[in-house]
């Protein structure tokens, strides 16, 4: 029985060992932490998330548009984005456009539509990812559609 427990004791202090030697975390992207899921004095487990984030270079633009402005977007083509927060100006391309199949999936919170319009989703990547990586998520922005 003292075996078993100086066993135990062992296999305690070399997990102490590992963790103390464990103090650093590297992340395996360039990431902006939005949240942290784990608080002080709590055990994370194996494969337990303890940032919550999003990957910089992956900013896009989304915007719900109706059938009736669809003409001003072509997949390509180059928009202007006005960010309203800090008043700035981002260019960017139109990289997919699909149809949403139904109402409650809009990305625009009020979009000036007729209600017997189809709505479009309309996704803008920028041209300069560093313009963009300072960006707050779900910002306001604006795109211009005559261009």
């Amino acid at each position: 029985m003292a075996l078993g427990q100086k066993d135990r004791a062992m296999g305690a202090l070399k997990e102490v060992q590992v963790a103390e030697r464990e103090r650093y975390i590297i992340a395996p992207q360039d990431m902006s932490i939005e949240t942290r899921t784990l608080q002080l004095g709590e055990l994370a487990l194996p494969g337990y998330t303890l940032f919550n984030g999003y990957l910089s270079e992956s900013t896009y633009f989304r915007f719900s548009i109706p059938e009736s402005q669809l003409e001003d977007f072509a997949i390509g083509a180059n928009k202007e984005i006005s960010v309203f927060y800090n008043d700035k100006t981002i260019e960017g391309t139109v990289n997919s456009i699909k149809q949403l199949g139904a109402y409650a999936n809009i990305a625009t919170a009020y979009p000036d539509y007729e209600i017997q319009e189809s709505l479009f989703e309309v996704k803008i990547l920028p041209n300069d990812a560093e313009q963009a990586r300072s960006l707050f998520t779900k910002a306001t922005v604006l795109v211009n559609t005559k261009q």
